[in-house]
């Protein structure tokens, strides 16, 4: 069977540019008018002059005649007075009753016109907004299902070099490898056209969001709402929606021109004017002042009343109706937006799920497999599911994305609808690829040590155990900026005693902090570091306090529970109880757990001392930051490569100080944060290839901002 495994790599280049995020908010903010929209502002434009114009119609006219004409005019009964004559009219008039009423009514009804071009404006905003919603989230699945796939492509070139070998081996039967091999192509086969669909998509996200898309940039994706609030919430407020709003300015305007006086029928002017006359009979010319009052009347002026006022009432009996039918379309499709992001919501959870039973599977048949008689097709197979699985979580998650996105078109334009989303978010956490990335070794062959993790996402993050400023709305978003000039993209939030036994106002702010750093393309973790909890007594604390802040969208849950602080040397007893509180916080955790821990812990184990990175998998850790605190960037780079090294399973990230407090030898304290970015740029081009994930600092307060 003719592999298409060479292809699929030559179609995915290597990342050598630095990927910079370029969050969605980012791009609403300085999207340019498509041409709908200037046709629609030019549209408003005419309207308001057409205003003027109506305006000058129901007033005071000026005007001027001129006459000629040979008459006969007869002075008596025989006498005829024959003369050439010309005459000149100058003056001005007023529309009086019905004509001045009917002025008025244009006046009036331009005004109505206006309003509702100025919600087709808004409605066209909105659809420009959800085109570039859907166009942003379709360019971060496939920027997904490309890094996705650069994890992908090895293990499957890897797992078509086994099957073939073993098929050469005679170890398995024909049939059963190319049916492996087909399977295993057919799921890298989406690989192949990927990069060509994301150029694509990113032009077509260029076309409407009319900017230039770097290209280094990176999505992030939106949070998503945990609990929209029922629709019956949403209900009453739709009359505020631009759509029901139009229909409602067509009934009011419909409802204004009931009113219809007696007088709506007759036309009627209001006449001064002063004439000049001349004839060929004599040399002086006549002259006359003239005030006159023109009145039309149809013959049947109560049939004619009565006809309008018919005209009338129709035109606002069908206007009312149209605002029903608009009230009651708007929240049917209402209703299928929620249902269809419920549902999507439900997929989430479904896809996550599998991706852990995937997981879980993937682990058993490596354990199974390691031992005696073990069954390599089932590694292999078990592997594979485990990649569609982190496709599926994927699309689940760009599904439920658009669902909200169409959700977001009722909200935009109100901050009343946006609470209706609700304020609980849940965050992307990309498929953990780590160990389904493992290559699976052929058990007819000799054993070898696995590899460490390749290249993954770099970031840089901040300890902010002083988290005041943050949570402060009128302080966060200069806190914000200042972090992502440091350079963070990244941040761990410290809570303190005080603001947790205070959540009534804790959690709203922690929620609305959620949401600015999503669209400024910042992580937050949870970070908590009561050391206290390691003992068997004060770990029901920890639990308990996990229960209540359930429901906020964290990235993670970062704990920092140093055992050394209970008291050196350290207990193997200690270690235990250590590993029993990750053990019973990441069950109850909504979010993944990380920690911090100091680099001796990673090394090789005393004999008769617990192993803790061998047994951090188990208790569902798999993202540690090791505290290196020196000033030595080699020693820190080389001693953080050996741990990476030596503990594939688990994800690393190098924790440094600038803490003031610390011996100069330890913390970076007195660096400018050029100094320190130069540094990072070194790590990362060190430590990216052996899958340390990057840097974390210790911690914001005394971080150089300058």
């Amino acid at each position: 069977m003719r592999s298409i495994f060479l292809a699929l790599t030559l179609s995915l280049p290597p990342a050598a540019l630095v990927a910079q995020p370029l969050t969605l908010q980012a791009l609403i903010d300085r999207q340019q008018s498509d041409p709908l929209f200037l046709a629609g502002q030019a549209d408003l434009h005419a309207l308001e002059a057409e205003s003027k114009l109506s305006e000058d119609e129901a007033g005071w006219h000026a005007f001027a005649g001129a006459s000629v004409g040979r008459y006969r005019e007869l002075v008596t009964q025989d006498i005829r007075n024959d003369y050439y004559g010309r005459n000149v009219s100058l003056g001005i008039r007023h529309p009086l009753l019905g004509s001045l009423k009917r002025q008025l009514d244009l006046v009036q009804a331009n005004q109505y016109e206006r309003q509702r071009q100025q919600l087709r404006i808004a409605l066209e905003q909105a659809s420009q907004r959800l085109a570039l919603r859907s166009a942003y989230a379709d360019w971060w699945r496939v920027q997904q299902e490309v890094a996705l796939c650069g994890k992908l492509i090895p293990v499957a070139e890897r797992a078509g070099t086994t099957l073939r070998s073993r098929l050469q081996s005679q170890l398995m039967r024909g049939s059963e490898a190319e049916l492996q091999m087909s399977e295993w192509e057919g799921v890298a086969n989406r690989c192949n056209a990927l990069r060509q669909v994301e150029a694509d998509i990113r032009e077509d996200l260029a076309r409407v969001s009319m900017s230039d898309i770097p290209p280094t940039a990176e999505a992030v994706a939106e949070p998503l709402a945990i609990r929209p609030q029922p629709l019956v919430q949403w209900q009453a407020l739709l009359n505020q929606h631009p759509r029901v709003t139009e229909k409602q300015n067509l009934r009011d305007q419909a409802d204004r021109e009931r009113d219809t006086p007696w007088y709506t029928s007759i036309d009627s002017d209001v006449v001064l004017a002063d004439s000049q006359q001349y004839n060929n009979n004599s040399d002086k010319a006549g002259s006359g002042l003239v005030a006159s009052l023109v009145f039309s009347v149809p013959f049947d002026l109560v049939g004619n009343t009565r006809a309008r006022q018919q005209v009338a009432d129709a035109r606002y009996e069908a206007a009312t109706e149209r605002v029903v039918a608009e009230q009651r379309a708007l929240g049917l499709e209402l209703s299928r937006a929620l249902r269809a992001y419920s549902g999507a919501l439900a997929t989430i959870n479904q896809s996550r799920q599998q991706s852990q039973i995937a997981q879980r599977a993937f682990d058993e048949e490596e354990s199974r497999r390691q031992a005696p008689g073990g069954n390599l097709e089932n590694s292999l197979n078990t592997q594979r599911i485990y990649f569609q699985t982190a496709f599926d979580s994927i699309a689940a998650w760009h599904a439920a994305w658009l669902r909200q996105a169409d959700l977001n078109l009722l909200t935009d334009d109100n901050p009343r609808f946006a609470a209706l989303l609700g304020e609980e978010h849940q965050q992307w956490s990309p498929p953990n690829t780590t160990l389904a990335a493992s290559p699976v070794a052929d058990p007819a062959q000799p054993r070898r040590t696995l590899p460490s993790p390749g290249p993954g996402k770099w970031s840089q993050a901040s300890y902010v155990w002083d988290s005041e400023a943050l949570l402060d709305p009128a302080r966060r978003s200069a806190q914000l900026q200042a972090l992502r000039k440091a350079g963070m993209d990244k941040i761990y939030l410290g809570l303190k005693a005080s603001q947790l036994n205070d959540l009534a106002v804790t959690r709203p702010r922690i929620e609305q902090l959620l949401q600015e750093a999503a669209r400024q393309g910042l992580q937050v973790s949870l970070l908590l570091g009561d050391p206290g909890w390691i003992e068997p007594q004060q770990r029901q604390s920890l639990i308990d306090l996990l229960k209540t802040l359930k429901g906020l969208s964290f990235a993670s849950l970062h704990l920092d529970l140093e055992v050394e602080q209970l008291g050196m040397p350290v207990p193997d007893q200690r270690l235990k109880n250590w590993l029993d509180t990750l053990r019973a916080a990441s069950k109850e955790s909504p979010w993944p757990v990380e920690i911090s821990s100091h680099h001796r812990w990673f090394a090789e184990a005393n004999p008769g001392q617990t192993c803790v990175p061998c047994a951090l998998p188990d208790v569902g850790v798999r993202q540690v930051s090791l505290m290196i605190y020196t000033r030595n960037p080699q020693s820190s780079a080389r001693m953080a490569e050996q741990i990476a090294k030596r503990w594939p399973a688990l994800q690393f990230r190098l924790a440094q100080s600038t803490e003031s407090q610390l011996p100069a030898t330890e913390s970076w304290a007195g660096s400018s944060t050029q100094q320190l970015q130069h540094q990072v740029s070194a790590w990362r081009e060190q430590l990216q290839p052996y899958g340390i994930a990057g840097i974390d600092w210790q911690d914001w307060r005394d971080f150089p901002k300058w």
